[in-house]
């Protein structure tokens, strides 16, 4: 299923973006969130038909579950024909494998549902950016889920793995173990992540 739409007061020379995702619902929800952005939107169903229209979008939020395959076999069937276009992914799975794979697969920036609206505007803001200035670094581009910038000498990969266990401990009210299962690691794991981040401590 294809369907297009046009926020209002649209400039011509507007950017599209796909949003690729098999639930009507979770579409519907970003079109909501993304009303204030100039964008002429793509609604795709399906990753046969991202790859049927690949040559439309400037942009794409790719959910990693379709009804006809997994999202980041789609991802690299379209960044074949298109490796131009930033890749935003979502997901509801939480866990930190997840989020590094599609980012080391290619992916520009990943959000989980459900969304919160700055974290996704902070994505597609990062992606639109890329599009109209491609010769800037990605980790430049790309913005934390807090207002604090990554280290330096922190990957971007890194960074999406501390952002997704601060979100987890949040959400968890700082609870290690409940953290540890929604990141789908083992708590002795998350420990030992904990205790790198902090770094040495000083004598």
């Amino acid at each position: 299923m294809l369907r297009s739409k046009t926020l209002p007061e649209t400039p011509p020379d507007r950017l599209t973006l796909a949003l690729v995702d098999d639930e009507p619902m979770w579409r519907r929800v970003l079109i909501r969130m993304l009303e204030s952005r100039e964008l002429r939107l793509l609604e795709i169903s399906r990753g046969r038909d991202l790859l049927a229209h690949a040559a439309e979008p400037d942009l794409v939020c790719l959910d990693l579950h379709l009804d006809d395959g997994p999202g980041l076999d789609w991802m690299l069937r379209f960044r074949r024909e298109r490796p131009d276009v930033p890749i935003v992914v979502t997901t509801a799975d939480s866990k930190i494998d997840t989020a590094v794979k599609a980012m080391r697969m290619g992916a520009f920036d990943y959000v989980t549902k459900p969304f919160d609206q700055k974290r996704i505007l902070q994505a597609i803001d990062g992606a639109l950016e890329r599009v109209r200035n491609p010769g800037a670094s990605p980790r430049s581009l790309r913005a934390p889920e807090d207002a604090s910038a990554a280290p330096d000498g922190v990957t971007p990969i890194e960074a999406l793995e501390r952002e997704a266990i601060q979100r987890a401990l949040r959400q968890t009210d700082g609870h290690v173990g409940n953290a540890a299962k929604m990141l789908g690691m083992g708590r002795a794991t998350l420990y030992r992540r904990l205790t790198a981040y902090q770094g040495p401590k000083s004598a």
